[in-house]
This record gives C-alpha cells, sequence and structure tokens, in this order.
C-alpha cells in the first residue's frame, strides 16, 4: 500500500536558510536587534485605544499616504505603505529581479536583500566593500553590467556607512532605465535624504520605515518611495490590505503629531558615540558610525563575550561570515550605553585585544 505523498515546494527553494527571528528577549536589554528609540508609552498607549475602533472595518491608507509624502517630501503617487521594510524589499525585488536575472548588491550587507532575490528565482552578485567599509564603486561598477536590478544601504547594516552622493550619481547615471533600491532605514540618524534625487533619477527607488527612526519593529509599517509612475505600477503588486488597520492609524498619527522623534535619534548617537568613545579608550578596536549602532571587533573571542554579556542581561549581535569575530551593538540612549559598559568592562580586563584581521582596517 502506498503512503500518503507529502506535497512539497518547488526544488529551488528547499534548502533555502530561513532567517532565524529571535524570542525569549523580554527580560533582556536588548542592543541586538538595531531596535530604535520608541515613542513614549503614554502616547503609544492613548493611539492604539483611539485605533480599537477602526478593528472592526477594513483598513484605508488615503490619510497614511498624504502624511508620509508630507513628511517625506514627495509626491502622494510616489508613496507606497508596506507591512515593514522586508515587505517593500520583498515587493521590489521581485518585480524587477526574476529567474534569468542577475541583482547587484554588497557584502556584508542586510542578508534579506540575497534571501528575497533567491525567491524571486534571480541570481545574486554580492560584491565585497572595500576593506575601510565603503562602497568599492569601481567593483560594483563593474559587477552591474547587464544586472536587472542593484540594491544598496545607506547608511549600510551592519556596517553602520552611508554611501557617498557621488557614487550613488554615478550608480544611477550608469544605466537609467535599471532600478535602484536605495534601503534608507537608517537614514534620518544621520540626516541623509536622497528623496528629492527620485525628479532627477526616475530610477531610484528608497525604502523607508517607522521601525528604526520612529522605534516602532512591531507597528510593521514602511514605504517604498520612488517615481510616480515606477509607484503605480509596484502598487499592483501588494496585497490589497496589507498593512494593519492598526498600523495605518498609529503611523498616520506618528507622521502627524510625533515631533519628539528627532531628540530621541540625536540622544541615541550620542549615545553611540559615547560608548565608542569609551571602547576605544579600553583598547577596543570600533568602527566609524552615523547612526545609532556601529561594529566592534574581538576576534575568537566575541562569541563567549557575546555570552557573558547575556549572563549579565545584555544582549549584543555576534556577526559571521564576512564579520566573523565582530559583534554589533546598538543603543538607545545613555542607559543603553551605561549597562553595556558595565557588563562588558569587567569581561574586557580578562581578555586581551586580538589584532583587526587584514581584510579589514578602521577608517
Amino acid at each position: 500500500m502506498v503512503g500518503p505523498v507529502i506535497p512539497r515546494i518547488r526544488p529551488a527553494l528547499r534548502d533555502i536558510t530561513p532567517y532565524t527571528a529571535p524570542t525569549g528577549r523580554g527580560r533582556y536589554r536588548r542592543l541586538d536587534a538595531n531596535e530604535g528609540p520608541p515613542p513614549a508609552p503614554g502616547l503609544l498607549r492613548k493611539l492604539l485605544v483611539e485605533a480599537a475602533s477602526r478593528l472592526s472595518y477594513y483598513p484605508e491608507y488615503t490619510e497614511l499616504r498624504r502624511l508620509a509624502a508630507a513628511h517625506y517630501g514627495a509626491p502622494a503617487g510616489g508613496i507606497m505603505p508596506v507591512c515593514g521594510a522586508d515587505e517593500g524589499l520583498r515587493l521590489v525585488i521581485g518585480a524587477f529581479a526574476g529567474p534569468g536575472d542577475r541583482m547587484v548588491t554588497v557584502r556584508p550587507t542586510f542578508s534579506m536583500y540575497a534571501f528575497y532575490a533567491r525567491l524571486s528565482g534571480a541570481a545574486v552578485t554580492a560584491v565585497p566593500l572595500a576593506p575601510d567599509f565603503e562602497l568599492n564603486l569601481d567593483a560594483v561598477l563593474e559587477a552591474v553590467g547587464g544586472a536587472a536590478l542593484v540594491v544598496l544601504a545607506s547608511p549600510n547594516n551592519p556596517t553602520a556607512r552611508p554611501i557617498r552622493p557621488g557614487d550613488l550619481a554615478r550608480l544611477l547615471q550608469l544605466a537609467p532605465d535599471r532600478p535602484l533600491l536605495l534601503d534608507e532605514t537608517y537614514a534620518e540618524f544621520c540626516g541623509q535624504n536622497f528623496i528629492p534625487w527620485i525628479e532627477r533619477f526616475p530610477n531610484l527607488i528608497i525604502l523607508r520605515t517607522l521601525s528604526k527612526a520612529r522605534g516602532l519593529p512591531g507597528l510593521r509599517c514602511g514605504f517604498v518611495i520612488g517615481d510616480s509612475a515606477v509607484v503605480s505600477s509596484l502598487d499592483t503588486l501588494r496585497s490589497p490590505y496589507n498593512l494593519t488597520a492598526t498600523a495605518a492609524w498609529v503611523g498616520s498619527a506618528l507622521l502627524a503629531g510625533d515631533s519628539a522623534f528627532r531628540k530621541r535619534l540625536a540622544a541615541a548617537t550620542s549615545a553611540r558615540a559615547t560608548l565608542q568613545h569609551e571602547l576605544v579608550r579600553l583598547g577596543v578596536p570600533v568602527w566609524p558610525s552615523v547612526t545609532h549602532f556601529c561594529l566592534v571587533y574581538l576576534g575568537g573571542a566575541a562569541g563567549p563575550a557575546a555570552s557573558a554579556l547575556a549572563e549579565q542581561g545584555v544582549l549584543v549581535r555576534s556577526l559571521g561570515d564576512d564579520l566573523s569575530g565582530f559583534i554589533r551593538i546598538s543603543v538607545t540612549g545613555p542607559d543603553d550605553t551605561a549597562a553595556y559598559l558595565s557588563a562588558f568592562t569587567p569581561w574586557q580586563a580578562r581578555h586581551r585585544p586580538e589584532p583587526i584581521p587584514a581584510a579589514w582596517r578602521l577608517a
């Protein structure tokens, strides 16, 4: 007797390694996931109560689009709400890079770029960054010939370095008909804003989100921003109710009334600068950053250090692959910096710094 046949997904997707979302982090100080400084709890409670009555109806996005357009300085037709930056990535990559196509990005960078390209059936060329973590423009220019799509982040994650405007202009000018998706998830931490470039470069598509700058990753509210014709065609691929009514209402209210978020960003980047200063004083190699997180090199001690910090209630991101031996630390204010240093300093006193690998150098 033949047993039941278990359906299987298509072969190209069977050995994909999923992104592992962390769990059980509630009792820790979470410096591992680049979560931004949140609004005051009282404001969030008020907005959630007001949003409750909207759960009985399908969500509407007209007001969210209008307020996002006003906030980001984009035409209303050039704004598409998405369920967090991740949905924006999946939609844009899937729209422009499919089977037989090739997408160009860099490495190290956010792992989901290559993940979504593979889901769509596209090949990926990942160009190594320069030794100081800056974009290797000549190598990228060489790689993009014949590519269907270029995906970059600025500031980049996990390296915390911005793209040089001249480099971005060269890439956009090289093939005016090829889209370049620029992930500006962390742009507001450093005042970067390439959205005005869209009028001059309609092949530029930008991703923004409320997850980081507004400190609300649990809301899952982001935006694809681009030329109105490009966004209109992408909008046809979006699920009709991709954001919840809660996300649409709270997102709109925060865009309209959360005027304190820039002070929170300034406090976070100031706390990161203090952390870097203290780590340098301890003899720990720390790379420059323009956002609220930074890279630290601990070599073979990176894993043990992360474990020792977790025992003290502090989580950091221990990196692998191209960044083996590095940890990434994100802080939202002085309390995070103080907690990290309190846990790390006694551990560091018992360990000698390791030399920086030849592949990387401090900028």
